[in-house]
């Protein structure tokens, strides 16, 4: 008898061994180490990164997100997509033993702006965070002193030893407005046309009529203009058509050809109907790249295979999706980009 109580005692012992140490040894809520990486984008946009430390012995860990995440993507080893769920603020994740563990959003709903002035709020449960910044930017107000700031190409990075920070900001970017010179190829056009000298008042109309209108030529620059004018031999209508009548027949020919090749290229390589003025060589590679996998990938493949910075990636991917070309859609933990039929 003694010794059935006490094998019931040692199966109790046992039992809640299990259900008291385990779980507390499975399930941590904070990592041994952790920083925070928050890129804040001219149009309001975060790009956040978070760096856990762990031990390896964890089965779960949570983890607190800060703002509305978009395109949450959790990674062990970087490499190894991990699975997640997320309960409002509160993000438990399935470690696999992993020691390191990045989770990476985008959010617009941690920053605000108000006229000119923008102010961003951020709270993360971190030892160390770095912010980065337009390098244009113009700091009004900051709850805390870095403990560095650093200035690197286009951004201004700044340390902190917490992980809540606010800022109040301008970005200061005076609108530089092209140079208007129709009224002096105006003047060189008369001036060619008429085969006279310009003459110095005449410079000096050119420039005031320029400046009038926001224009960066000024009076010198003006001034050298008509004095180039002058130097410009007049060439006779006769000279004129017989240069002309030269350079048709090579220029029919050429165009010919470019045709001939323009329209054996599109049947060969099925070339995207794009004008070229309208995309630059990261967006021609997306659409390539979506067309070689029948018109559709992951987005975490698409950074694999063009071998470019997430970030920049994804806002390309939704500037496209803004202009028609392409749609975002989400399927579980995944974000799905798929080309729209009439450039696939």
């Amino acid at each position: 008898m003694q010794e059935r109580i006490l094998s019931l005692l040692l199966i109790l012992m046992a039992i809640s061994l299990f259900v008291l140490i385990i779980p507390a040894r499975a399930v941590n809520n904070s990592a041994t180490s952790s920083t925070a990486t928050v890129i804040i984008f001219p149009d309001g946009w975060m790009d956040i990164t978070l760096t856990l430390n762990l031990t390896g012995n964890e089965s779960y860990v949570n983890v607190r997100i800060d703002g509305e995440p978009h395109y949450l993507l959790v990674e062990g080893g970087g490499w190894l997509t991990l699975n997640y769920t997320l309960s409002g603020k509160t993000l438990r994740i399935e470690t696999l033993g992993m020691r390191h563990i990045n989770i990476s959003y985008q959010t617009p709903s941690l920053t605000s702006k108000i006229g000119s002035l923008w102010n961003a709020s951020v709270s993360f449960d971190v030892d160390q965070m770095t912010l980065l910044l337009p390098k244009d930017s113009i700091i009004l107000g900051i709850s805390s002193v870095p403990s560095s700031i650093q200035i690197e190409d286009q951004w201004m990075r700044f340390s902190f030893n917490s992980g809540s920070v606010w800022m109040t900001y301008k970005i200061n970017r005076a609108p530089v407005s092209p140079p208007n010179l129709a009224v002096a190829t105006n003047k060189i056009a008369e001036s060619r046309n008429q085969g006279t000298e310009a003459t110095t008042s005449e410079s000096g109309s050119v420039a005031e009529t320029t400046s009038g209108s926001n224009s960066l030529v000024t009076a010198s620059t003006a001034k050298s203009i008509s004095t180039r004018t002058t130097s410009i031999p007049k060439v006779s209508s006769s000279s004129k058509g017989t240069q002309l009548s030269d350079l048709l027949l090579p220029i029919a020919l050429i165009s010919v050809i470019f045709v001939i090749l323009i329209l054996a290229l599109m049947r060969r390589h099925k070339l995207v109907e794009v004008k070229e003025s309208d995309i630059d060589s990261l967006e021609r590679n997306i659409i390539l790249e979506l067309m070689r996998r029948n018109g559709q990938a992951l987005q975490s493949d698409l950074v694999k295979a063009l071998n470019a910075p997430r970030a920049t990636i994804w806002r390309r991917l939704r500037k496209m999706e803004a202009e028609g070309k392409i749609e975002l859609l989400k399927e579980g933990r995944y974000t799905v980009v798929r080309l729209k039929a009439d450039l696939n």
